[in-house]
C-alpha cells in the first residue's frame, strides 16, 4: 500500500472557498481530487468505491447524484459533509421542528419532495439526490458545508495494488468491448468456410 504526502494547506483553502463560495461544490471535488489528492477521475473513483461516471457528473454539478455518492467521494479526502457542524439529517429534523413547526408531510409537500424522502434524509439515510436535498435545504435556509472529519491532518492512504487492478480490469473490458464485434465476425466466417 503506497502512502501519499498532501498538503493539507491546500485541503483547508479549497474547503474555505467553497464555504465562501468561491468555488462551486462541483469545482472543489476537482480542484480537491487534482490538487490535493493528485489523482485521476478513475483513480479517486476506484478508492471512493463510486463509478467513474459518477464522479464526472459530480464534477459537473449534477444534480442526480446522491448525498451517499458525495460522502463516498469526500471520505477520501477525510472529509465530510455537514450543515451547520451537524449530519445533515439531525440537522435538518432540526431545524424542521423548531424554524417551521410543520410535520414531515407538511413541510415535505411545502419543499416538493415525497414524504418517504424526508424521513428517510432525517434518519440519516444518505441516498437522496443533491437536486432533493438543495430543495429541503433551501426551505430551511441552511446549506451544506465540507468539514474535515478529524482535528489534526491525516495523510489518507490509498490501495495503489487495487486502483492497478481495476484500471487494468477496465482497459480489459473496454479493449473486448472495442474488439467483440471483429472477433464474432472472423469467427462466423470460420464457421461458414
Amino acid at each position: 500500500m503506497k502512502t501519499y504526502r498532501y498538503n493539507h494547506n491546500i485541503r483547508e483553502t479549497i474547503v474555505r472557498d467553497f464555504r465562501d463560495g468561491e468555488l462551486t461544490l462541483g469545482a472543489s471535488i476537482r480542484q480537491l481530487r487534482k490538487q490535493y489528492l493528485g489523482l485521476t477521475q478513475r483513480e479517486l473513483a476506484i478508492n471512493a468505491w463510486v463509478a467513474v461516471g459518477t464522479l464526472a457528473a459530480l464534477e459537473r454539478e449534477s444534480e442526480r447524484i446522491s448525498l451517499a455518492n458525495l460522502t463516498s467521494v469526500l471520505e477520501p479526502m477525510n472529509l465530510h459533509v455537514t450543515i451547520e457542524g451537524e449530519p445533515p439529517g439531525a440537522r435538518v429534523r432540526n431545524a424542521r421542528k423548531t424554524q417551521t413547526h410543520l410535520t414531515q408531510v407538511d413541510f415535505a409537500e411545502s419543499a416538493g419532495v415525497a414524504a418517504g424522502t424526508l424521513a428517510a434524509f432525517e434518519n440519516g439515510q444518505l441516498q437522496i439526490s443533491l437536486h432533493n436535498a438543495s430543495k429541503i435545504l433551501e426551505l430551511l435556509e441552511v446549506e451544506l458545508q465540507i468539514d474535515p472529519i478529524d482535528i489534526s491532518p491525516v495523510e489518507p492512504t490509498f490501495d495503489q495494488d487495487r486502483v492497478l487492478r481495476e484500471s487494468r480490469a477496465a482497459e480489459a473490458r473496454s479493449d473486448f468491448d472495442r474488439y467483440a464485434p471483429t472477433l464474432a465476425q472472423m469467427l462466423g466466417r470460420a464457421m461458414t468456410n
